[in-house]
């Protein structure tokens, strides 16, 4: 097999794995919170004023995915034989593990939700943050239960561009942020505005370029009250 064929088919395998759905399982936030083993070896970023919030966000500005991996909450998820990893259903259990089974994932979604395992998410970081994400805001998210997972207890949510759909659309990718842990990665499915909407967000901690308001109506000028001269 060539080098190319072997890239061509591990890229595949990551896609498949971003848009495997799920939704159907008991799921338990359980965040895994090991420290990360890789220690950054950069300079540091601050945009927040936090350090571990400044850490992952450094980390997916540097496309770090060894960092990443470290800083990533897993959550418990009952994985099942034979599924399909379609929508609704659960991880599908390897041949070493039983029907209802805890095992750790990463949940991910990528226009539908789905679940990557631990040896699988350096890849899953490199192939959704690209080679140079552009952070465009941290922002505090809406709780909403009906979410996938109810957001997995995130407290902060990093929303990153990372280039352009074939169909000419900005494309990104949001980390959803507990404790300094990644615990949801959220690929857009065919725009990066769907990433801020408004439902999504109940406030923002940082965003340099107005994109909480750049999809609202600029406010009419005032009517001048000038006399005019002759």
């Amino acid at each position: 097999m060539t080098r190319n064929a072997a890239s061509s088919l591990a890229a595949a395998a990551i896609l498949a794995v971003l848009v495997a759905a799920c939704g159907g399982s008991e799921t338990k936030t359980v965040v895994r919170t090991a420290p990360a083993s890789v220690a950054p070896k950069r300079a540091p970023v601050t945009v927040t004023g936090a350090p571990a919030l400044d850490q992952v966000l450094g980390a997916a500005i540097a496309v770090d995915d060894i960092e990443l991996a470290g800083l990533t909450g897993y959550q418990k998820v009952s994985c099942k034989k034979g599924s399909s990893d379609g929508p609704g259903e659960p991880p599908s259990c390897r041949p070493n593990e039983s029907d209802d089974t805890s095992v750790e994932v990463l949940p991910s979604s990528a226009c539908s939700d789905g679940w990557v395992r631990p040896e699988q998410v350096p890849d899953a970081f490199r192939f959704t943050l690209r080679a140079a994400p552009e952070l465009l805001a941290v922002a505090k998210p809406h709780i909403d239960p009906a979410v996938f997972g109810g957001g997995f207890g995130a407290e902060e949510v990093a929303i990153f561009r990372t280039g352009t759909h074939a169909e000419g659309q900005p494309a990104g990718v949001a980390l959803h942020i507990k404790d300094g842990r990644v615990v949801w990665i959220e690929a857009d499915c065919h725009d990066l505005s769907e990433l801020v909407a408004p439902e999504k967000v109940d406030s923002f901690v940082f965003d340099p370029k107005g994109i909480a308001t750049a999809s609202s109506p600029a406010p009419p000028a005032p009517e001048s009250t000038a006399t005019p001269t002759e």
